[in-house]
This record gives structure tokens, C-alpha cells and sequence, in this order.
């Protein structure tokens, strides 16, 4: 089947996220009430809605929205966006307040923030061997706990007065957290992820007239000489359905 690319989409969601973008970059400059940053917001209230409308219509689209219906897919993505905000955050902020509140050196800062990536490293290892006893779902809940753990602690211990190994040991735990969530929970999207035939029969079974044609073929299985002749009970196919089931059964 020769595929398409899907410009209208690719056209909206560049200038969407481009527009959000802008305006976030400008409310330090310019304020939240500046026209660069109005006008941003707006366009991306606008254009975003209209770029998930366009993908449910084309034949191939730039994201398969279908594929969220999946539940332990969709909240995998999820989970793996919403950590993703926090996993980023802490090198930047201690760096800042290594530097800021502590007076330390930018090259000083950079070295005390090295607990975060040696976590990570370590859980990631562990992780792979996790699994080997217990779920990907487990292994995955238990690596968001723990990291949610370091960062409590973390803001406990940040006073401006405390001994480095006060924050390092959180950094670890935030750290090593992170390591072990992100294989587990990258192995669950990819194991959840729907294949391309899943995919097709979602986008053609999506229409209602579709649905009927597939209760013909369904219950011509069930009850084949009834049905194919459409005397049989059931829900009334079309002409058309009953055509093509009629046709099935005389070739079978």
C-alpha cells in the first residue's frame, strides 16, 4: 500500500508546539500579558485541537491516536511523561543551588551532582535483573517510589546549612530510582505498543457501517446457512453486507 505523508499534520503540530514554545520563552522578557505570549498561547489552543482532528481522518497520520486506546500503553506514555519533567529537573536546580546558596564554583557544582547519573547507572543494571523475578509493571511502580523517596527527602535536607552527603544520598536514591523506571517502563510501552494489523483493523472496523458488515461475517461462522441467506436472527445486515457474506460462503 503506498503511503502518504501527512503535510496538514506535520504543518500543525509544527506551528502548534512552535507557538507554545515562543510563548513560554517570552513571559521572562516580556511578561504573561505581552501579545508574544497571548498571541502564542491562543495559536496553540487553536491549532492543537485542530492537529488531533486532522489525525483521525487521514489514512496516515503523524501520530496514531488509535493506539492510546490501548490502556496499559496509554498510561505507560503517561507515566513516562510525567516523570520524565522531575528526572531533568534536580541536576539543573542543584546545580543552581550549589552555586547560588552555596557559593560553590560552576566546575564544583557540575562534580557534586555526579550521584544523579552513578544512580542511574547502577539502577538500570539492577533493574535488568529484577525483572528476571518479578514483572516489569512491579519493578517499574517500585523504581517510581523509590525516586518520589529521594526527592522528599531532598527537599528535607536542603536548608543551606547541610553536609553534602545530606543531598548526595537523595541524589543517589532520585538517581538509582530513575534507573531502574525507565528500561522497565520503556519494555512495557514497547511489549503494549499495538502492531500494524492491530492498527489497520482499529482504522477498519472505526466506522459503524464496518461494525455491521463485521457482525455478518461473525455470525455467518456461527450459523452459516441462516445467516448467509439473512433469515437467520441477529442484527440486520445491509444489502451490501449481506452480498458479501453470501459471496464468502458460496466460494468456501
Amino acid at each position: 500500500m503506498h503511503r502518504t505523508i501527512d503535510y496538514l499534520g506535520n504543518g500543525l503540530i509544527l506551528a502548534s508546539l512552535f507557538s507554545l514554545l515562543l510563548a513560554a520563552t517570552s513571559i521572562q522578557n516580556y511578561g504573561i500579558e505581552s501579545p508574544w505570549v497571548l498571541g502564542g498561547l491562543l495559536t496553540f489552543v487553536v491549532l492543537f485541537p485542530a492537529f488531533l482532528l486532522v489525525e483521525r481522518r487521514v489514512a496516515f497520520p503523524v501520530v496514531e491516536l488509535r493506539i492510546f486506546r490501548q490502556r496499559t500503553f496509554a498510561f505507560a506514555n503517561l507515566t513516562s511523561f510525567l516523570i520524565s519533567m522531575p528526572r531533568f529537573t534536580p541536576p539543573i536546580v542543584l546545580g543552581l543551588y550549589f552555586q547560588s546558596v552555596l557559593g560553590d564554583s560552576a566546575l564544583l557544582a557540575g562534580v557534586k551532582v555526579i550521584p544523579i547519573p552513578v544512580g542511574i547507572t547502577i539502577g538500570s543494571l539492577i533493574a535488568s535483573r529484577l525483572v528476571k523475578f518479578s514483572s516489569n509493571h512491579l519493578v517499574a511502580s517500585a523504581g517510581s517510589i523509590v525516586m518520589s523517596t529521594g526527592f522528599i527527602a531532598l527537599i528535607f535536607v536542603m536548608n543551606g546549612h547541610e553536609s553534602y552527603w545530606a543531598t548526595a544520598v537523595p541524589m543517589f536514591v532520585i538517581g538509582f530510582g530513575s534507573g531502574v523506571f525507565l528500561p522497565t517502563n520503556s519494555t512495557i510501552i514497547i511489549q503494549e505498543a499495538p502492531t500494524d494489523r492491530d492498527r489497520q483493523r482499529q482504522r477498519h472496523t472505526s466506522h459503524p457501517a464496518e461494525h455491521r458488515l463485521d457482525d455478518c461475517h461473525r455470525r455467518r461462522i456461527d450459523d452459516r446457512g441462516q445467516w448467509a441467506a439473512g433469515r437467520g436472527p441477529g442484527p440486520r445486515c445491509s444489502t451490501a453486507g449481506r452480498a458479501r457474506v453470501s459471496a464468502s460462503t458460496s466460494t468456501s
